[in-house]
């Protein structure tokens, strides 16, 4: 985040509110929520290179049941009520430079080609890859479900006999789970450090975790 306070309150305070510009550099989690704060005080600039909010959330319903993660975990951003109205803009793009001594973004668009676009505040949002489809890779709504049933069909298709679920975390032990449950025929191995699973969890609920994954042959 830069200046995001100082900018909005400090600066540019004999300018209108209507008039000051916000880009939201990353539009997941963080850029929606900021959005819907400022609400129509601000002209928001929303650059994202998704054209929905694709969640991190629930890797193994993501490969295991992939039309039930997707109603739950991906939206297209006019799904969100509090993001409609005139005050935002969604760009998709990524970003490609921020010159922060004049105010502007430069982003990059699918085609290559670029555009610059002015801010009284900037708010860099772009978090973290998650596993294997959280990335800054544009891609169109098409691309994305193609993505997340190419992902789900590499666990279903039959010469996969054996799937290796690496770590011991909340993810791990979900998504050994929810994999082994949807394909109860498919040897499911389970990989972590020390004795139970979950670190920093309470000792009952670790061995209550390892019990029902034995439980269910993983």
């Amino acid at each position: 985040m830069i200046n995001f306070r100082k900018r909005l309150r400090g600066e540019s305070e004999s300018r209108s509110k209507e008039e000051k510009k916000v880009i939201v550099a990353g539009f997941g989690d963080t850029g929606i929520l900021t959005a819907m704060a400022l609400g129509n005080k601000y002209d928001i600039l929303a650059i994202s290179p998704k054209p929905a909010a694709l969640s991190g959330q629930e890797l193994g319903m993501r490969l295991s049941d992939p039309g039930a993660w997707k109603r739950e975990y991906l939206r297209k951003f006019n799904q969100f009520k509090r993001l409609d109205g005139n005050h935002l803009k969604i760009v998709q793009a990524t970003v490609s430079s921020v010159n922060t001594s004049n105010n502007t973004v430069q982003v990059k668009h699918a085609d290559g080609s670029t555009e610059t676009f002015a801010y009284d505040a900037l708010l860099i949002s772009s978090g973290v890859s998650n596993g294997f489809w959280r990335t800054s890779k544009i891609e169109d709504w098409k691309q994305i479900n193609q993505s997340i049933s190419r992902n789900a069909q590499d666990i279903t298709k039959p010469e996969t006999n054996l799937i290796a679920v690496v770590g011991g975390g909340a993810a791990g032990v979900s998504t050994a789970y929810n994999i082994k449950k949807k394909n109860k025929h498919k040897q499911v191995h389970f990989f972590y450090s020390g004795d139970l699973p979950l670190p920093d969890y309470h000792p009952r609920t670790r061995r209550v975790i390892a019990k029902t994954l034995r439980n269910i042959n993983v």
